[in-house]
């Protein structure tokens, strides 16, 4: 009877603490949600000017600690299509080299610290790792993330699967070494960054074959953006 009864118990736990991760996912996704619609509102030329300042204090940090920050997602994606940030966009992105991820951390901590208009965050649990910067009065941010060259010739962002999958909800988190690596030089907004080894292969698995037909119908101050379907070229 006391073991019957202590595994009903048990089985009460591990549903509650169930139900509380679901509902903390869904407050996490519904808080993305708004955010994202949030800063899509504001004015395109605030939004890329600030989107602009973020980019130079990312490169700023980069050069100072002589680290190699690198374009990725959807900032990769408007450097490739037209050498520009997406009007659309709300953030930018970088990655890093895993080796140099503490050395940059302390120099942008030190890049932000001289920006009062900015604060930073480094997210640091089992073995990731990201450092996100935020424009105080909009949200508007940039994210930086470590990319670590494994033994198996890959390259991982080392996400725990869990959070890859319902945070994240990202599709693969690992790469063939030479997708990314070694890292290409470039001029993006009037300054020379870097840009992954293989950007064709990485966009497409970021955002399928059409990666170059934009999925967004904007009116001409690109502040109100639709959703539009792609019909796919290759068939």
């Amino acid at each position: 009877m006391y073991l019957k009864k202590s595994i009903i118990i048990t089985i009460i736990i591990l549903i509650i603490v169930a139900l509380i991760i679901l509902l903390a996912i869904y407050c996490h996704n519904l808080y993305h949600k708004i955010s994202v619609k949030n800063r899509r509102k504001i004015p395109q030329k605030l939004r890329i000017k600030i989107l602009d300042n973020l980019y130079n204090l990312i490169m700023d940090a980069a050069e100072n600690s002589n680290t190699h920050a690198f374009l990725i997602y959807g900032t990769l994606l408007g450097k490739i299509r037209n050498n520009n940030l997406i009007c659309h966009d709300y953030d930018v992105d970088f990655g890093i080299k895993g080796d140099e991820y503490n050395s940059f951390k302390e120099s942008i901590k030190r890049e932000v610290q001289k920006n009062n208009g900015y604060k930073i965050y480094c997210n640091e649990f089992f073995g990731y790792k990201a450092i996100h910067i935020i424009h105080k009065k909009t949200n508007i941010s940039a994210d930086i993330t470590p990319f670590y060259e494994n033994k198996n010739n890959n390259v991982t962002r080392n996400v725990p699967r869990f959070y890859s999958k319902f945070i994240l909800k990202e599709s693969n988190t690992i790469y063939p070494n030479n997708w990314i690596y070694p890292l290409n030089k470039t001029l993006f907004l009037n300054r020379l960054t870097y840009i992954p080894n293989n950007s064709h292969e990485l966009l497409k698995c970021y955002y399928g074959e059409n990666y170059l037909i934009p999925d967004q119908k904007c009116d001409d101050n690109c502040e109100n953006c639709k959703k539009i379907s792609i019909v796919n070229v290759n068939k």
